[in-house]
């Protein structure tokens, strides 16, 4: 792992489901400030968040559950506002898990090479770029082909056109299938990379 320090991969996750927030509301139509808030707050508060980690903590991998129960466990100095101590340790655990997803490609580069890490970074950026040129021809070949495209990218990059392209329930499919890929991918890589190398 790039970096073993708590406090680093939740402060990266906090940013990294907040920017997953901000899109997923600006994408449902919102566009006043005081209700882009208000959204955005039933999704990032302590009690949320700790409900989703506590939600998936049994399919997540030793390794994974290791850092969880580091970062639930950590000693902090500092006391929640609007939240439960308890609720706020295991947000503390969400974010942490969710900055170890977004520092997967810099592992990959860091432990397999330059070559692979950008391979893989490259990949990322054409589906992406791919996605949202070709929505109009693929909205016109089925409503879904947008999602399968997106794959990992419609939880962040591709969420806000996607959902426009495909609407808003469909939208809401899009952020849920990106977010089941985006935890499946650290999953798999060590896998595969153990098969190819």
């Amino acid at each position: 792992m790039i970096t073993e320090s708590i406090a680093v991969l939740s402060y990266i996750g906090d940013a990294a489901f907040e920017l997953i927030v901000r899109k997923h509301v600006v994408s449902a139509g919102i566009v006043r400030g005081d209700r882009l808030h208000q959204a955005a707050t039933g999704y990032v508060r302590a009690s949320a968040q700790a409900k989703a980690v506590k939600f998936i903590f049994d399919s997540l991998n030793e390794e994974e559950q290791h850092l969880v129960k580091r970062a639930r466990n950590k000693k902090t100095s500092s006391k929640p506002r609007n939240a439960d101590p308890v609720e706020y340790k295991w947000s503390t655990a969400f974010e942490a898990l969710l900055g170890y997803y977004s520092i997967t490609g810099a592992f990959m580069t860091q432990a397999y090479g330059i070559n692979i890490g950008a391979y893989g970074f490259l990949v990322n950026v054409l589906r992406e770029l791919m996605t949202i040129l070709l929505l109009p021809l693929l909205v016109r070949i089925s409503q879904g082909a947008p999602l399968a495209l997106g794959g990992a990218a419609n939880m962040d990059t591709t969420l806000v056109p996607v959902t426009k392209s495909v609407g808003a329930e469909l939208g809401l499919v899009a952020l849920i299938t990106g977010t089941i890929l985006t935890f499946v991918v650290p999953l798999l890589l060590p896998l595969l990379s153990n098969l190819l190398f």
